[in-house]
């Protein structure tokens, strides 16, 4: 899946970030600087790619 952030602004002036594609707390990374740069943060939820495990490039397949 390609990564990518979404940022939508309101009329009101809040914010929403969402990050999709990122696994596990790769996304905090990913969003972390326009969280800090947009202000406070109301709320925040987890999709189901945070509970996935994040994979490196140093993780070999099974049976290899």
């Amino acid at each position: 899946m390609k990564k990518t952030i979404e940022v939508t602004i309101g009329p009101d002036g809040r914010f929403s970030v969402e990050a999709h594609g990122f696994r596990g707390t790769s996304c905090h990374k990913a969003t972390k600087a326009f969280e800090e740069s947009l202000g406070d943060i109301q709320d925040s939820r987890h999709t189901a790619e945070f509970f996935q495990a994040e994979t490196t490039k140093n993780q070999q397949k099974l049976g290899q």
